[in-house]
């Protein structure tokens, strides 16, 4: 199952098509169970998996004690702002970058403002 929903993610599918994936597998002969079939679970999994990746990414950069460097960009949505936090890092001596975080932001954008959301 969790591949399944890694793979719809990977590929940018809704979590509309899930369903459709599930019977998909199941007519492939797969027994893929009857509990985790909607697209709330796909949801619930890709959560799931981006924890665990996520922690995976802070453990790494904590064990390695690369260098790294933080990469920031607002984007609004009205009347939403967010921020987007990317991490740079060295990995086999090559720059690597990884998706951080999505964080909403309040309507102050200020400088002090943002530095505060990125401390916390």
């Amino acid at each position: 199952m969790f591949r399944t929903v890694f793979v719809e993610v990977n590929l940018n599918l809704p979590f509309l098509a899930h369903p459709k994936m599930i019977s998909l597998q199941e007519m492939n002969g797969l027994n893929m169970g009857n509990l985790h079939a909607t697209q709330f679970s796909a949801n619930t999994i890709i959560i799931f998996i981006s924890n665990v990746m996520h922690e995976a990414l802070i453990d790494h950069i904590i064990e390695f004690n690369s260098p790294l460097s933080l990469i920031v960009d607002g984007s609004t949505d009205n009347p939403k702002h967010f921020l987007v936090v990317l991490i740079q890092t060295m990995e086999d001596f090559h720059p690597v970058v990884y998706f951080y975080k999505l964080i909403q932001i309040p309507s102050d954008e200020s400088a002090q403002s943002l530095s505060n959301i990125l401390i916390k």
